[in-house]
């Protein structure tokens, strides 16, 4: 059986993994060539935006909360760009600790790596840990605003 994927939404993934792409270009191209890299501040921000966004969305309609932490929300492969984004910031450690004492090259920015760091592991573990408290089989949907008598 085939799964829908929603049209509507599938926007959000697509610039999560234009995000995989930006973060590849910085801590990936950038260390070994001249390229230019692309904005920090604004690949960061995207991230923390995103994922602090969906967290809460996920949060709110208990999203594969039996699941919970694995990235499993049956939207496959719509989410393995946080996966992603986390394995390139390994690899920019990587670059930083082990390969650029031994062969001259452009060093990641530090400040930037653990800033993405922060970013990833204080929102996704938030969303974890939020996620873990609740009891099972309980959801925390938000309940529709009642309309007063004689409102349309």
């Amino acid at each position: 059986m085939k799964k829908k994927i929603k049209f509507k939404r599938l926007w959000i993934s697509v610039i999560g993994w234009i995000l995989v792409g930006g973060f590849i270009n910085n801590l990936f191209v950038h260390p070994f060539t001249n390229i230019e890299i692309v904005e920090w501040n604004g690949l960061i921000t995207s991230l923390g935006i995103l994922l602090g966004i969906s967290g809460t969305r996920d949060y709110f309609l208990k999203k594969s909360l039996d699941k919970v932490p694995e990235n499993v929300s049956g939207k496959g492969w719509q989410r393995w760009w946080i996966p992603c984004i986390g394995w390139v910031l390994a690899g920019g450690y990587f670059i930083n600790c082990v390969l650029a004492p031994y062969i001259h090259l452009n060093v990641n920015d530090w400040s930037q790596l653990i800033t993405a760091l922060t970013v990833m592991l204080g929102i996704s573990g938030a969303r974890d840990v939020g996620l873990r408290w609740l009891p099972k089989g309980e959801t925390p949907v938000v309940e529709p605003e009642k309309k007063e008598e004689g409102e349309a």
